[in-house]
């Protein structure tokens, strides 16, 4: 029978910009007295269909650690778990996260326009090349509105003796 169980807590976070990693926050606790420093935590990330073993990561004297990653864009799930030893049961933990594809957008347009006329802009919006299901170029073509100032209307006239 095991005497303490654990508890394995784990956050997630990233910048809401496309291609930016994962920073992963763990926290192990044991019911009871019992020390959290220097137990290895394995680390997993799944995603689109695969799954990676990252490096395992080694709590500190609070029972803290923490790794970076670098997913493919898409839904991203991290499991992290803690063996058994003589005292303790295996524990494990896992959460989600959304990674955005990283991407470029490239625009040209006639160097110089006439104001009131429309301006035409063409461009290409490439996700980076890493990302391989999604390393296509969209060619992109807007209508842009008129460019300048509107015309002003005649100011209106007085009705005439």
């Amino acid at each position: 029978m095991w005497r303490t169980e654990p508890t394995l807590l784990l956050d997630l976070s990233r910048e809401a910009v496309g291609g930016a990693p994962v920073q992963g926050t763990l926290r192990l606790s044991y019911d009871g007295p019992s020390s959290t420093a220097g137990q290895t935590v394995s680390l997993v990330r799944e995603g689109g269909g695969m799954q990676a073993t990252l490096p395992s990561v080694v709590t500190d004297g609070k029972g803290q650690a923490s790794f970076t990653d670098a997913p493919p864009a898409g839904d991203t799930r991290y499991v992290a778990t803690v063996a058994a030893n003589g005292i303790h049961p295996q524990g494990s933990v896992s959460r989600s996260t959304s990674v955005l594809t990283a991407t470029t957008l490239t625009a040209r347009t006639a160097a110089t326009s006439t104001a009131g006329t429309p301006v035409k802009v063409s461009g290409e919006l490439t996700a980076q090349p890493d990302l391989s299901w999604a390393a296509r170029s969209r060619s992109l073509v807007w209508a842009a509105a008129r460019a300048g100032p509107r015309p002003r209307s005649p100011p209106p006239t007085a009705p005439g003796p």
